[in-house]
């Protein structure tokens, strides 16, 4: 990765992070403006093939983080975000953020809930989810792990140690 797109994309996700950490939001204004810079960050280092860099890395990153949308797992924020920070590096830098990003978040995930007590609550609503779906065979018990949320937080708290972890390994 060259300087200019690592020190754009560095520039980038720490904003994010500050406001997604402040605001729970990533606002627009922000990412259109990391995805402009991104496409002309990628045209400046690589010209033609940069563009299509950085178009494929914003299209597979905005699949992937809209899937992760459709389950609940992020918000639409998150989903533009990283697509944003597709148009910055490109899709398997991008992709690569995510993956490690969704490792840290089940650790911040798990630290919440322990924190808050949770745990044995959220254990006991899964088991008994679990055995109503055997006795009944009825998806809509399953349905309910899915929905019932004991925690949120902002996804930005996994994506920045994912980036810095991705930018030190690769």
């Amino acid at each position: 990765m060259s300087n200019v797109i690592g020190i754009t994309a560095l520039i980038y996700v720490l904003i994010a992070f500050y406001t997604d950490i402040r605001w729970m939001i990533i606002p627009n204004r922000l990412i259109l403006m990391a995805t402009t810079l991104g496409f002309l960050a990628q045209v400046y280092t690589h010209q033609w093939t940069g563009l299509i860099t950085s178009i494929l890395g914003l299209s597979v990153a905005f699949v992937i983080t809209f899937g992760l949308y459709l389950v609940r797992a992020v918000g639409a924020g998150d989903v533009k975000g990283l697509a944003a920070l597709g148009a910055i590096t490109g899709a398997q830098f991008a992709v690569s953020v995510l993956l490690v990003a969704l490792i840290y978040a089940g650790f911040v995930g798990l630290l919440i809930i322990v924190i808050r007590g949770r745990i044995g609550y959220l254990i006991q609503h899964w088991w008994i989810s679990i055995i109503c779906f055997y006795s009944s065979r009825e998806k809509e018990h399953l349905r309910l792990i899915a929905t019932h949320r004991v925690h949120s937080f902002p996804f930005m708290i996994a994506v920045l140690p994912g980036f810095i972890t991705c930018l030190i390994t690769i």
